[in-house]
C-alpha cells in the first residue's frame, strides 16, 4: 500500500479503494436466498477486505502527516477512538435496519434475506459517502513520504 501511494498518490488510491467497496457492498445487495456463498458472499467480501486494505491505513497516515512529534500519541489515540466509534455506530445502525426490516416476519429465509439486503443498502450509502470524500474531501493531498531521504526529492 504505502508503494501505491508514494507512486500514484494518496487520493487516486484512495478513490480506488472506496470504488472497490462501494462495488462490493452493491454486489452484497443481489444476494438472494439461492445465491451461492463463493458468489454472493465470498467474492464481495473479498472485494471490500482489499478495497477497505486501501484505504484504512493510508487514511491514518494522511491523519496524522502533520502532527507535531510531541503530540503524535494523542492524535493517534484520538483517530484510533474515532474508528472504533465509528465502526461501532455504523454496525449498530445496520443491526437496527436489519431488526426493523425483519421484525414480525416469520423468519424465514427469504425474509432474513430481505433484512440483509435492506441492511447493505444503507451499506451503500455508508460507502458512497466514502467514496464521495475521497473524491471531492481530499483536496491538496500530497503523495506521504515515508523516509527522510525522500523528503528532499519531492521538495
Amino acid at each position: 500500500m504505502s508503494g501505491l501511494s508514494e507512486r500514484f498518490g494518496a487520493k487516486p488510491v484512495l478513490i480506488v479503494g472506496a470504488t472497490a467497496t462501494l462495488t462490493a457492498t452493491v454486489w452484497l445487495t443481489r444476494i438472494t436466498e439461492h445465491s451461492s456463498y463463493l458468489a454472493a458472499v465470498l467474492g464481495p467480501m473479498t472485494l471490500f477486505g482489499a478495497g477497505i486494505g486501501l484505504q484504512f491505513a493510508l487514511v491514518t497516515r494522511i491523519a496524522l502527516a502533520d502532527v507535531e512529534p510531541g503530540i503524535a500519541g494523542a492524535a493517534a489515540g484520538v483517530l484510533n477512538v474515532s474508528q472504533r466509534l465509528g465502526g461501532s455506530i455504523g454496525l449498530a445502525i445496520l443491526v437496527a435496519v436489519f431488526g426493523a426490516a425483519t421484525a414480525g416476519t416469520a423468519g424465514t429465509a427469504t425474509d432474513v434475506v430481505h433484512g440483509y439486503r435492506i441492511a447493505f443498502y444503507v451499506g451503500v450509502g455508508y460507502t458512497a459517502t466514502a467514496l464521495a470524500l475521497a473524491v471531492f474531501g481530499l483536496t491538496g493531498a500530497r503523495k506521504p513520504v515515508t523516509r527522510p531521504e525522500l523528503a528532499g526529492e519531492r521538495a
